[in-house]
């Protein structure tokens, strides 16, 4: 705390440099501006948004309204073992730095901060990341109501000056405007390209998912559950590449492996259909359980071989490999990440053979 923040008591002589003088005369300003009526003009009151320090590594210079990619802290805590507590640098505790990266497919949809000034490689500069603001962003398509970063090559131009009808070109540092995206839409100038606009930026969570199956392992002690491997997906959007148009696997996505590189069993997928539809109800009488009922064989015309002694049945079978599917993650019961996806099996008809009556199908 500084000096003249501090109390002092009746008769106690006071002691003031000139900057500690013009603080206070800055906060009588401030508050003589509210008025009497207690409340804050509204032309001078503070804009409902959040800044944040951003230093710039993404290895080019980038424009004012350019979106950086958030990323860890530039000024670490570090530990102080004799007491076991952590030390907070000053950097750290009142003035948080993060790096700002160039955006990552997978990493920083959602994840991003976008700067109120210029901001050179090595520079730091202000940056919202939450909150109501103008800003420039690319207009793809005028019935658009979000915008988001996406992928750039730091060899393309940066597109820093406002250039109404520029078509897109790689490289744009600028939020691109799409159907779903971390920041709304609330205005924006008619027309494509960079483009004015008012936006509410909320960085939201990301529970929901495209990802493709890998092996499927059978749950120890289940007839028809498993656990599935999965790696985060998206549409290939290149027209010269083989897979255009399909879920390809994201390279920096998510996926069931761990830090090791190795599948986790505790990151696999479930799949919610398999719960309700591995379950194997009782028969309500003597029978053959699982085939046919016995009190079927009664009835007029039905051969004297009834039941028979093959039958076909309906064998779930797990989702194939390849499969792409929308995966949530969602909390369990201790508050562990676990995920999950809703798709319907596949059905192979086996030929097995018919237990004698009232026995049961193993």
């Amino acid at each position: 705390m500084t000096d003249y923040l501090k109390s002092v008591r009746r008769g106690e002589p006071i002691e003031m440099s000139a900057a500690a003088w013009n603080k206070l005369m800055d906060m009588a300003r401030r508050d003589g501006e509210r008025g009497a009526s207690g409340t804050a003009d509204p032309l001078l009151a503070r804009r409902d948004r959040d800044v944040v320090l951003v230093k710039n590594v993404s290895g080019i210079d980038y424009p004012r309204w350019g979106a950086l990619g958030l990323g860890a802290p530039v000024y670490l805590p570090r530990h102080n073992p004799p007491s076991g507590k952590q030390e907070l640098p000053q950097d750290f505790a009142e003035n948080l730095v993060l790096k700002g990266e160039m955006p990552i497919a997978g990493v920083h949809e959602g994840l991003f901060g976008v700067l109120l000034q210029p901001l050179k490689v090595g520079e730091i500069g202000p940056a919202v990341v939450s909150g109501t603001f103008g800003c420039v962003i690319v207009v793809q398509d005028e019935r658009h109501r979000f915008a988001d970063v996406y992928p750039s090559r730091p060899d393309a131009p940066t597109g820093a000056s406002i250039s109404g009808g520029t078509p897109l070109v790689d490289g744009d540092v600028h939020l691109r405007s799409c159907d779903h995206g971390g920041a709304e839409i609330i205005w924006k100038e008619a027309g494509l390209g960079e483009r004015y606009a008012a936006l509410r930026l909320a960085q939201q969570h990301r529970t929901r998912f495209r990802a493709i199956l890998g092996l499927a392992h059978l749950l120890p002690g289940e007839r028809f559950r498993w656990r599935y491997e999965w790696q985060e997906a998206r549409i290939d959007a290149d027209p010269n590449s083989e897979t255009y148009g399909s879920y390809v696997p994201l390279d920096r996505g998510l996926s069931s492996r761990n830090k090791a590189g190795a599948q986790a069993e505790a990151r696999m997928a479930i799949n919610r259909y398999e719960s309700h539809l591995s379950q194997v109800h009782p028969q309500p009488d003597d029978g053959v359980e699982g085939f046919a009922n016995a009190g079927a064989c009664i009835v007029p015309g039905v051969p004297e071989s009834c039941p028979p002694e093959k039958a076909a049945v309906p064998i779930l079978q797990p989702i194939l490999e390849g499969v792409c599917v929308e995966l949530v993650a969602e909390p369990d019961s201790f508050g562990n990440t676990r995920y999950a996806f809703e798709a319907l099996n596949g059905v192979v008809f086996t030929e097995m053979e018919v237990p004698p009556q009232g026995g049961a199908v193993e």
